[in-house]
């Protein structure tokens, strides 16, 4: 059985100001850590309001319309 795992990205970010998953900690980005985490998946799928803003993430964008 093949399993897929979304995460969630970011939607307008109103309240942060800022989109949360470009953050970074320990010099890495947010989106890229939480991507190594789910590594063990068969397919990792990223949700953003605007897939433009991750042009650079490894993974496929699914826009959050």
């Amino acid at each position: 059985m093949k399993l897929s795992v979304g995460i969630l990205a970011g939607g307008r970010s109103s309240r942060m100001g800022s989109n949360k998953a470009l953050l970074t900690i320990e010099h890495r980005r947010f989106l890229d850590k939480i991507a190594e985490e789910m590594s063990a998946f068969d397919q990792v799928l990223v949700s953003a309001a605007h897939k433009e803003d991750y042009p650079e993430c490894g993974f496929p964008v699914v826009e959050d319309v």
